[in-house]
């Protein structure tokens, strides 16, 4: 069924016609025909130009560099274009449709930290593993996952075998991963983020379940173990990690279910929906530091990122989305130069707002709203103090 859905997918791009073309771009950038999402997450065939690719045999440019099969230090690519009658860039196969797209938004991602001033936040060009050849410990390959890899600095694209949109053209996905690196180059230096940053789970395997009560109640079954303090903050962590990167594939793309166009079970759960979630209490989090059961911790971290990727969103609508986002990139960059961070269920708070001077009397609202269930959000008890 794959290998249909390629070659259903190649002759799509290949004999399509009607294409929605962009703007004539200047002389000598190209323009490549890709699928490419509206804010509706409808893709459609659009010819895309693509200022920064200076190599279009390699695909390598200012904002990217790709290798397929292999690390960083695999061999180039060589891409395999058709030229059609517009001068407009046809991918001749899918491997360089994949590296069509990937380019094309890690790209439009770099304009993005550009357009917020922070465009030496990462290191470019960015590094792209695409079909890269993974296999679990029983030695069966994986497929149909995507993340970002700290030891190569480098977003890796699994095969993707599934009928949905490809991982590789899924915008909101590709956006998700970039933000891991934004916040491996920032928060992810804190000594509890690395511990459960090496320990993956598919995007296949994501939680399907509510992560509300159902999560509590896992939760508490599995806390038996002595309390470990290093456990509450690497899944605060973590849930930060992975609840800011969904925000930040909605911010990218409008696109507030982009996880279900290819992975359509984890959509309920991981849809960034402008809905305050409020966080659970400290005896949940006390429970987290006594569950000795690794995936119990995963899933926990990825169904509390939910918390935050929402909090996120409504803060965006309300305030405006490039002010939070710009917002949200400089507070990390602040925490970054800090030589300790206090990890406690409400430091997301302080990614949106450095301190208290910065509350008004809307903002309190949703911190309260948000913070209701604990005790001790310093945020939240400076909000009883009046607002002006």
């Amino acid at each position: 069924m794959k290998l249909q859905f390629r070659r259903s997918f190649i002759l799509g791009v290949l004999a399509a016609t009607g294409l929605a073309c962009a703007a004539k771009p200047p002389p000598g950038t190209a323009l490549i025909q890709m699928p490419w999402p509206d804010s509706e997450g409808v893709y459609s065939l659009q010819a895309v130009a693509v200022p920064t690719l200076n190599n279009t045999k390699t695909m390598q440019g200012a904002a990217a560099t790709i290798k397929i099969h292999a690390g960083p230090n695999g061999p180039q690519p060589e891409a395999n274009f058709v030229v059609d009658g517009d001068g407009v860039l046809i991918p001749g196969d899918y491997l360089t449709l994949q590296m069509s797209v990937a380019y094309a938004h890690l790209e439009k991602l770099m304009f993005i930290e550009q357009r917020l001033g922070l465009d030496a936040l990462l290191p470019r060009p960015r590094k792209i593993t695409i079909e890269y050849p993974m296999y679990d410990e029983s030695g069966a390959a994986v497929f149909d996952n995507a993340f970002y890899y700290p030891t190569w600095d480098s977003l890796v694209l699994l095969p993707y075998r599934r009928r949905e949109l490809p991982i590789t053209v899924n915008a909101g996905i590709l956006a998700h991963e970039h933000f891991h690196a934004i916040f491996q180059h920032t928060l992810g230096s804190a000594p509890a983020a690395a511990e459960l940053h090496g320990l993956e789970i598919s995007w296949a395997e994501l939680p399907s379940v509510s992560c509300g009560e159902d999560m509590k109640r896992e939760v508490s079954a599995r806390a038996v173990g002595k309390p470990a303090g290093r456990n509450a903050p690497m899944v605060i962590l973590r849930a930060l990690n992975e609840g800011l990167a969904d925000f930040w594939g909605w911010y990218y793309t409008r696109d507030e279910n982009f996880i279900a166009h290819s992975l359509p079970h984890a959509g309920p759960t991981r849809r960034v929906v402008s809905q305050l979630k409020t966080l659970p209490d400290e005896k949940f989090f006390e429970a987290i530091s006594r569950v000795e059961d690794t995936r119990t911790l995963l899933t926990t971290a990825y169904c509390l990122g939910t918390y935050f990727s929402r909090f996120a969103r409504r803060l965006a609508d309300v305030e405006g989305a490039d002010e939070v986002a710009g917002r949200l990139l400089r507070n990390l960059i602040r925490m970054r130069s800090q030589s300790q961070i206090k990890v406690k269920p409400d430091l997301v708070l302080s990614l949106f707002f450095a301190s208290s001077s910065e509350l008004t009397p809307s903002r309190c609202t949703m911190i309260k709203d948000f913070t209701a269930a604990l005790t001790d959000s310093a945020l939240s008890k400076a909000c009883e103090v009046p607002q002006p």
